[in-house]
């Protein structure tokens, strides 16, 4: 499942990272998106095409019983204090 895309302040080619974006959002892109394994989220993209479409869920399982996640700004904010733990605790510190 993809979770998060952005681009990093300092990138050495936002231009570049701002056309795979798009093409990632585009109709195509999220179509390969679907055909590799994960689930498409534009309404325009062909359930026939791709495994299941969020929106093909949603027939299925009905809107009332899907949940949305979204990110939370404490994960941003705790990322520091988290790496530094996961550093520790992977090195065997």
């Amino acid at each position: 499942m993809l979770r998060g895309l952005g681009i990093a302040k300092d990138s050495a080619n936002p231009n570049s990272a701002k056309l795979l974006i798009d093409f990632l959002l585009s109709n195509e892109g999220q179509t390969l998106v679907g055909k590799g394994g994960l689930t498409p989220y534009r309404d325009d993209v062909d359930e026939k095409e791709v495994r299941y479409t969020y929106q093909g869920i949603a027939d299925i399982v009905g809107n009332d019983n899907i949940i949305v996640v979204g990110f939370e700004k404490a994960l941003i904010d705790q990322a520091g204090d988290f790496a530094k733990k996961w550093t520790a605790a992977m090195s065997g510190k």
